[in-house]
């Protein structure tokens, strides 16, 4: 039986050096051979790209813990959980932080430049003003899940106030069932660092959905596609950065402690939180990418040629009728 590789040199030799490409199972630091020109090489599939992220000098931020939130939730241990992983994150990032109390946020922010606001479900008018003032001296504020929603009574004030922070069109609680996944897009300042494509899994059901134009990340299947099939990603937000005045805002609209498991997931969503906070802080978050300038996108094609060979000599006749250039990448197995 022809192997993978001679009837896919078969048919690139027929088309005079046209290039394309096609992908395999491609997994980080795995060998791969592949075919240039008519010449054999072997190479490590290539690094990630490197990320520098600078926060801003002696960045200062502060961790809201809301007795309003929490007597409001009848949680207040499991609610604390919630500052607890942020100082924990910022500890690991080098950080100055603190804890702030409900007082604290209505009383002088200026020491801080960024505020991280853990599902601070409640927000007195006073603390919202603050936070507004905040915003409009160049500082940066990070919110999670239904920020500001309710008074510091527990009484139902709407999406108004996550709105005019963000920037979004609308916010909305809908009920999916799991699992429940969000999706990076990459170029962003909250995905620098990430993999391509990068997708984490969620293990809480409070989640909410934006319609924005400023989507750093959107709900999504196990295949990367929108969750509901009928609506865009920006009618799928899972996390906004948003420029307001001279001040930045980032919004996640789930909990920062609800990934599913440890590994590869945690990395993911520890890394956006963390840049996140550099971001915010007015810091410079730096990403050295490996994608080819000037192009910005490509397609893979991932082609079954040990029992249907015709597939390999359609794909590469089309792609030369369009005069697409590509790379041909395939496993040596």
């Amino acid at each position: 039986m022809p192997t993978f590789a001679s009837i896919l040199w078969r048919q690139l030799e027929k088309l005079a050096g046209v290039f394309f490409l096609v992908s395999g199972l491609l997994t980080v630091a795995s060998t791969y051979e592949f075919f240039v020109l008519g010449t054999v090489t072997t190479e490590l599939a290539p690094p990630r790209p490197a990320v520098l992220a600078l926060p801003a000098s002696e960045t200062r931020v502060a961790v809201l813990r809301s007795d309003y939130s929490a007597r409001f939730l009848a949680s207040g241990e499991a609610y604390s959980l919630h500052a607890d992983y942020w100082i924990q994150l910022l500890g690991s990032l080098g950080i100055e932080h603190e804890i702030i109390s409900d007082q604290q946020l209505e009383g002088d922010l200026t020491p801080y430049h960024t505020v991280v606001l853990p599902a601070a479900i409640c927000l007195s008018n006073k603390q919202k003003n603050n936070i507004r003032d905040f915003l409009r001296d160049g500082k940066g504020v990070l919110a999670t899940w239904a920020t500001g929603t309710r008074d510091e009574r527990g009484a139902w004030k709407g999406w108004e106030f996550l709105i005019e922070l963000t920037g979004a069109v609308s916010f909305e609680i809908k009920d999916r069932p799991p699992p429940w996944y969000v999706s990076f897009y990459a170029g962003t300042p909250l995905s620098a660092g990430a993999p391509a494509a990068a997708r984490v899994q969620l293990a809480s059901p409070e989640r909410v959905e934006a319609t924005s134009l400023s989507v750093g990340a959107y709900w999504s299947d196990f295949s990367l596609f929108p969750v509901d099939p009928a609506l865009p990603e920006t009618h799928l937000g899972a996390a906004l950065h948003h420029q307001r005045g001279g001040g930045r805002v980032v919004w996640f609209g789930f909990l920062e402690n609800s990934v599913v498991g440890g590994g590869p997931d945690k990395a993911i969503l520890d890394a956006a939180l963390a840049n996140a906070i550099h971001w915010t802080s007015q810091g410079v978050v730096l990403e050295v990418t490996s994608w080819p300038a000037p192009y910005s996108s490509a397609v893979v094609f991932s082609l079954n040629v040990e029992n249907r060979s015709e597939n390999a000599r359609y794909a590469a006749q089309r792609l030369l009728r369009g005069h697409a250039p590509g790379t041909c990448y395939f496993s040596g197995e």
